[in-house]
């Protein structure tokens, strides 16, 4: 395994992980997966939610084949040199060589492997100890943001892939959905984490305060690589925004009032404004 350090980014979902994952693949140090959720951790330990999104990137596999030409071979195109990375990733199956491979084999001079896929928030504690085999230095990045923001974000990215979905009529639906209420469970996550992790090898940052050099400075520290100033200014993935009303947000905040109380012990103050007027506007 050599002086190879994993950084693995576990979400949470619609929380700047895929900004995160293009700070990252700007800079020198750090070989991120060109393919940003590889879905391999999640397909294994979490089938039941998750296997749907490993069958859509070995689709794309198969899709990206059939559009290659002999062009795109000679000359090495994009399109071929994504087929490869499909190829690899279609390849892998569950076997955790064959994911050390895939990262081993494409990048070039960088000490540090990341990807970043939000459903490994989902994986429990065997997940993460699969996480943890990777090498003798593997660290954890998990992104929260404010529950009711990263649940109305999520459905909103739902029904931009399903338009006939009417959100504001049919909202509190996605309530009974696991994959919706687990994705903002952070309490559970981080509980998971913590029972293979030190402490020490994770970094909990909220979204709500990603977007600001002396959090993307933490960034680095805790992937011991030179801090290299970030763009701020830029969005990735940005939805489009839905308001929600008062009462739409009350109705969230109380099914998710125990990430709330969690937050509001383990954090205190260093909440961000968002949490904290959310906690004084609802909280019995």
């Amino acid at each position: 395994m050599g002086n190879i350090r994993y950084v693995i980014g576990i979400g949470a979902q619609k929380s700047g992980t895929s900004w995160l994952a293009d700070y990252l693949s700007g800079h020198p140090e750090v070989f991120v997966s060109p393919i940003k959720e590889l879905h391999f951790f999640d397909s294994i330990y979490k089938p039941d939610l998750c296997s749907g999104l490993e069958r859509r990137l070995i689709k794309s596999f198969i899709d990206t084949s059939h559009k290659l030409e002999v062009a795109d071979v000679l000359n090495s195109t994009r399109r071929f040199k994504r087929f490869n990375l499909l190829s690899d990733r279609a390849n892998m199956g569950g076997d955790i060589n064959r994911y050390r491979n895939y990262f081993s084999r494409n990048a070039n001079n960088e000490s540090v492997f990341c990807e970043i896929t939000p459903e490994y928030a989902l994986i429990g504690r065997e997940g993460y100890e699969a996480i943890k085999s990777l090498a003798d230095d593997v660290r954890v990045i998990f992104l929260i943001r404010n529950p009711i923001d990263r649940f109305w974000s999520a459905v909103r990215m739902r029904a931009k892939k399903n338009p006939g979905i009417d959100i504001l009529k049919d909202f509190e639906s996605f309530f009974d959905k696991p994959h919706f209420f687990l994705s903002t469970d952070y309490p559970q996550t981080l509980s998971s984490v913590y029972e293979v992790f030190p402490k020490e090898r994770v970094l909990v940052e909220f979204y709500e305060h990603l977007f600001n050099p002396e959090v993307i400075s933490r960034v680095c520290d805790f992937c011991d690589i030179a801090f290299i100033d970030p763009d701020t200014e830029k969005r990735v993935l940005e939805g489009i925004p839905t308001p929600l009303s008062v009462s739409m947000r009350e109705r969230i905040y109380s099914k998710f009032h125990h990430v709330y109380d969690w937050a509001d012990t383990e954090f205190g103050a260093s909440l961000p404004d968002s949490w904290q007027k959310d906690i004084s506007a609802f909280r019995k």
